[in-house]
């Protein structure tokens, strides 16, 4: 309630002595307070004039200010060079990384070695060819590892397996990555006799690179034995579980965030 407010309904005189001595009480309240923190600013104050008076005091042609800011500085860069010295290490240590890289990298792109990789992709399909009997292996098919396969007939599914098995083991052999899963989609491809597609079935198996994932999809495997998981598909043309999904997507998303984070910083 305002002043004028409680003259105006008191009226009464007594009321205004009360407030006047409620109001002089909180004024000397403040003073009081007022003069605290001007002694202790007083105080403080003669603390900075007597730090300020050290500073200025001359030893020579230096005063103690001089000399603080000049070791702040020697220890400034004290750090600095040390800091600078830590970079210099690691960048050394990259550029050695890099060097080292550089130079396989020349290795593998080296005649000799692209040599020596033709020469065992060479031998791992003449070798395949021959088990998977091949009588008559086109020649121009030894010659890259990156042919044209144009050919016809029954002869065609066999060629086919022969090289992507030797270039396989080529990768296996020779390089660092990781292996994709080797996805085999039946043998029973133009009319196979049952002699070759027995002969397809055990390279498929038998054949593919050491440790290498491997998926066989097929009707029949003609009595071929073997030690793996087999998945019999309930559903016609359909391999896949709907209730799997969920738990599935949940296991492959943190490799697919990954890949995609890769690419982003590779971009």
């Amino acid at each position: 309630m305002s002043f004028a407010n409680t003259l105006r309904l008191e009226g009464d005189a007594e009321t205004c002595r009360q407030y006047l001595e409620a109001t002089i009480a909180e004024i000397e309240d403040f003073s009081k307070k007022i003069a605290k923190k001007t002694a202790i600013l007083s105080e403080e104050n003669e603390e900075i004039s007597q730090i300020d008076s050290i500073l200025n005091e001359r030893r020579g042609q230096l005063t103690l200010r001089n000399m603080l800011e000049h070791e702040s500085r020697r220890i400034a860069g004290v750090n600095l060079s040390s800091e600078t010295e830590k970079i210099d290490l690691d960048i050394g240590a990259i550029q050695q990384r890099i060097r080292a890289a550089g130079k396989i990298m020349r290795e593998n792109n080296s005649k000799a070695r692209k040599e020596e990789i033709l020469e065992f992709y060479q031998a791992k399909l003449r070798s395949y060819c021959f088990e998977l009997n091949l009588k008559k292996p086109p020649e121009r098919l030894f010659q890259s590892l990156r042919p044209i396969i144009d050919e016809t007939g029954s002869d065609l599914p066999r060629l086919i397996l022969a090289y992507h098995y030797a270039i396989l083991q080529t990768l296996s052999q020779f390089s660092t990555s990781v292996m994709a899963p080797i996805v085999f989609d039946t043998a029973q491809h133009q009319d196979q006799d049952p002699t070759n597609l027995n002969a397809m079935i055990r390279f498929a198996f038998e054949k593919r690179p050491k440790h290498s994932q491997f998926i066989f999809g097929t009707v029949d495997l003609h009595d071929y034995k073997f030690k793996a998981k087999t998945i019999v598909s309930r559903t016609e043309r359909q391999l896949l579980s709907k209730a799997a999904y969920d738990q599935a997507k949940a296991e492959i998303d943190p490799f697919v965030s990954q890949l995609v984070a890769d690419r982003v910083l590779r971009s």
